[in-house]
């Protein structure tokens, strides 16, 4: 009976000792995450262009922008 409750303390022991190296390793991770958002929220923030610089998706040579020309004077 004796061995069997050393036993079940040191197997205790360890998995408390795993319990804490798992939480570490999660809260490192969880930082990680963070800092990865951080930096992909960064990344995707739209330049401010000029306004006669629109998006236009059906750009063949590349780019992003195609330069157009908009009038200020109203049409009636």
């Amino acid at each position: 009976m004796k061995d069997e409750c050393l036993t079940l303390k040191l197997q205790v022991k360890e998995k408390d000792e795993l319990i804490s190296q798992l939480r570490e390793e999660l809260e490192k991770a969880r930082h990680l995450q963070s800092v990865l958002v951080s930096q992909v929220d960064k990344s995707t923030q739209t330049e401010v262009v000029g306004h006669d610089a629109l998006w236009n998706s059906s750009c063949t040579d590349g780019s992003v922008y195609k330069r157009i020309s908009i009038s200020l004077v109203p049409t009636f």
